[in-house]
């Protein structure tokens, strides 16, 4: 008899928790992924709201600034912070620009 999907996951998760529990001096690279159960948004999904000028446009940093300040650190950015503060977590590397990291708490986090 197969596993439930349900069962699968716990045990999934449960390994990861193992996996972190022996380890020291772990990196986190997050990308945009991590905003989403936020309320954050992507740059795809700005696009949409770009006009002539691309990215540079004043309508594209307008939209981008506002959305930032629609939305707030989601459970996995406050997860790693947790890591932080246990000494687990030496750093993490993100290519969000959002200061949702650092928001949640997080100490050494490099926006790139």
């Amino acid at each position: 008899m197969r596993a439930s999907r349900k069962g699968r996951s716990e045990d999934k998760i449960q390994q990861l928790a193992d996996y972190i529990d022996q380890r020291h001096a772990m990196v986190a690279i997050t990308g945009a992924g991590i905003s989403l159960s936020g309320g954050g948004v992507t740059y795809g999904q700005l696009s949409r709201t770009i006009r002539p000028g691309g990215f540079e446009s004043d309508c594209f940093l307008r939209s981008y600034v506002k959305a930032m300040h629609r939305y707030h650190p989601s459970p996995s950015h406050y997860a790693l912070r947790e890591l932080e503060e246990e000494g687990k977590l030496i750093g993490i590397i993100t290519t969000n620009e959002d200061c949702m990291h650092t928001m949640a708490g997080s100490k050494n986090v490099a926006e790139i």
